[in-house]
């Protein structure tokens, strides 16, 4: 049994799937809160995309943060998040850094190093490639050495700074990364081939896939490839596909991102 469900961080332990609001401005730290609240039960989402303001559906029009419909015990899933991007340094530890800007890395200059792993120093080529380059920023103790993808927003050679999209602080670690049509592929068929394991020979009944609308036809020049590699490898069976403004897998709010969740 199925049922819709709007929450403010006040249900059970529940498996659900959640649909969340991009426009709260603590959406960031919702999942997190509400993974606590529910005894760290998993859940996958997305945030809702829309030109105007995003309007979701349980029993009736809501405004909660998040909502969604929750699963009774037994359903049994596996997921996985796909990056799409490939790093291009190891691990780097932010020495020095205000809210978003960041100055400093494994106490050189942010910039030196960047340009360092580009093999250019010169802003011209910083910039044309900044398209491509994105900053992953660890996930703190997580087994599968996971990260969260933010935009590189601007860089300032002479002062050796660059900005990111979201807030850094001392102490976090980060890797660059570089994000392209071949590095998508090529991370979606490394997940599929991991699903395909963890069914254990069985055969998925149905999917969901929480896909960034900058994927798709933006990233690929078939904007059906996601799809079709995922059929290729995992076999042919429904699937629907959510394009979000943001994913969510278990306590993380991913960007650029694709989660795939297979129902066995």
């Amino acid at each position: 049994m199925i049922q819709a469900c709007t929450t403010r961080y006040s249900l059970a332990s529940l498996q659900l799937v959640c649909f969340g609001d991009p426009s709260n401005p603590n959406i960031v730290k919702i999942p997190g809160n509400l993974a606590q609240q529910l005894n760290s039960v998993f859940f996958v989402g997305g945030l809702a995309c829309s030109q105007s303001a995003p309007m979701r559906w349980t029993n009736k029009i809501t405004s909660a943060p998040i909502s969604g419909v929750r699963f009774e015990p037994g359903t049994n899933v596996v997921t996985r998040v796909t990056q799409g991007c490939s790093p291009i340094t190891q691990p780097l530890v932010v020495t020095r850094a205000e809210a978003n800007i960041i100055y400093e890395l494994d106490n050189k200059s942010a910039v030196w190093i960047l340009a360092t792993d580009l093999g250019d120093k010169s802003q011209e080529t910083i910039s044309r490639m900044g398209v491509q380059i994105f900053v992953g920023l660890v996930i703190p103790n997580s087994d599968t050495a996971d990260y969260i993808v933010r935009n590189l927003v601007g860089l300032d050679v002479q002062a050796g700074l660059i900005a990111i999209g979201g807030k850094i602080q001392n102490g976090d670690r980060l890797v660059f990364c570089k994000r392209d049509e071949n590095t998508a592929l090529a991370d979606m068929l490394r997940i599929s081939k991991s699903l395909k394991r963890g069914l254990n020979g069985s055969t998925s009944k149905t999917g969901l896939y929480y896909s960034r609308i900058g994927r798709g036809r933006n990233l690929f020049s078939n904007k059906d490839r996601e799809l079709l590699m995922i059929r290729e490898v995992l076999g042919d069976f429904p699937i629907a596909v959510f394009f979000s403004n943001g994913e969510i897998c278990r306590n993380q709010l991913y960007t650029h991102t694709g989660v795939l969740t297979l129902f066995i």
